[in-house]
């Protein structure tokens, strides 16, 4: 796929071996028909939903590109199938769209199993000699199409679609149906990957929250439901500010926006956080006088440091600094004691505990703050130092491989985007 077109009626690029102009077409007279159920529900046929049998495909279950089982599940019986999908029967690979709340999200029928086709949300039966499947799946979700189905949009919040807004919406496409299987197969490769390292991502998440409520005691208990082997007996009550240095800016101290700079020590503020990672790409830079004025905010390894105004929370903790650095007034800097190790307790601030700590905060308030006081008074359980490093490094190597999957996940997006606006007219 290295083949560079002419701007005009075919794409920027291709695939070698097609040089034939694309056709602009009305996007309906591709199809058959279109399957839409819209304003119907079973009980018009005097029917209900039933516990087991065929699942209903609604505008909740089709995200972009994929199938989501594990929302909104409704299912139908024979009666209801029979009498709601006899002659609109729905098979493999057939493309799927959401009409509306949420509209314009595209999948495709995962297999060749009975679905029933359910509200808002309509199938496309394609005109095979015309488009093919997969192409059209992907010609539906590229921005051109959607930023015009958007302005063809009705309602307030709950924006729709309608056939007849569909019927006036063009597109121009390949005449050879092979270069359209070629792009079509080109995408479904990159979903493909980009559902594992989702599918991955999300698990790991996932086995993250598990493990967060089974390695750390809840309120008024003593003892996790599991533990590593070797370690036994109840863990202490901590305070926190018995066991750490709490500190945060004191103010600005007049800093002003002139003295922002290009290099210098680093001062990290909430935004510059993500996932627990800072971006020292991104982060704001002072003078060094700035940075020496406030001895009790300077940085070191193994500190932790979180948001106290606005968002609460955020932690990151600091890992192989390389020159100055601070933070900001909206910040807090905890320094963990002899007692306290640092891994550890950054995965204390990602327990139930602390987010109760934050929901107090956050209730009533209209600007969500964390006094030193509170973090001061902050109570949680905590082992020996040598249980808190087998916990601190089981949940930071989870970390990495939950990044190491977004990050390969952002990388396939950016590349699929990037595509689908170089490969489509």
């Amino acid at each position: 796929m290295n083949s560079i077109s002419p701007k005009g009626s075919v794409p920027p690029i291709r695939f070698e071996g097609f040089s034939e102009e694309w056709l602009k077409r009305k996007l309906v007279d591709n199809f058959k028909k279109i399957i839409d159920f819209r304003g119907r529900t079973p009980k018009k046929l005097g029917l209900d939903w039933s516990e087991a049998g065929y699942l209903a495909l609604s505008a909740l279950n089709v995200k972009n590109g994929f199938i989501d089982l594990n929302v909104d599940a409704h299912f139908g019986n024979d009666e209801l199938y029979e009498k709601w999908m006899l002659g609109n029967e729905l098979h493999k690979n057939q493309v799927l769209f959401t009409t509306e709340a949420p509209m314009g999200n595209v999948a495709q029928v995962p297999d060749d199993n009975k679905y029933i086709l359910s509200q808002r949300t309509i199938a496309f039966e394609v005109n095979s000699t015309l488009i093919e499947e997969n192409f059209l799946a992907k010609i539906l979700g590229a921005s051109f199409v959607q930023k015009k189905l958007t302005s063809l949009s009705s309602g307030g919040t709950a924006q729709g679609v309608s056939q007849k807004s569909l019927s006036t919406v063009d597109v121009v496409i390949p005449k050879n149906i092979t270069e359209q299987i070629k792009i079509g197969n080109y995408f479904q490769q990159l979903d493909t990957l980009i559902t594992q390292h989702q599918k991955k991502h999300d698990k790991l998440l996932s086995i993250k929250k598990s493990l967060l409520e089974k390695m750390f005691p809840k309120q008024g208990i003593t003892k996790p439901e599991i533990r590593f082997k070797g370690f036994s007996g109840e863990w202490e009550l901590c305070e926190l500010g018995k066991h750490s240095i709490i500190k945060g800016r004191l103010g600005w101290k007049s800093l002003k926006q002139n003295e922002y700079l290009d290099d210098g020590p680093s001062m990290i503020a909430g935004r510059h956080v993500t996932n627990g990672v800072i971006n020292w790409n991104v982060v704001d830079h002072i003078p060094e006088w700035r940075y020496f004025e406030s001895p009790e905010i300077m940085l070191k390894n193994d500190d932790i440091i979180f948001s106290k105004d606005g968002s609460l929370g955020n932690p990151a903790i600091i890992k192989n600094l390389q020159g100055f650095a601070t933070i900001n007034s909206t910040m807090m800097l905890v320094r963990p004691g002899k007692k306290l190790v640092s891994d550890f307790f950054f995965q204390v601030l990602k327990t139930k505990r602390f987010d109760d700590l934050i929901k107090l905060k956050v209730s009533g308030s209209s600007i969500p703050h964390l006094f030193q006081a509170d973090m001061n008074q902050f109570e949680f359980d905590y082992p020996a130092p040598e249980e808190q490093r087998k916990i601190g490094k089981l949940f930071k190597q989870l970390d990495t491989l939950i990044s190491q999957h977004k990050a390969q996940l952002k990388k396939f997006s950016n590349i699929r985007q990037a595509c689908l606006e170089k490969m489509f007219v």
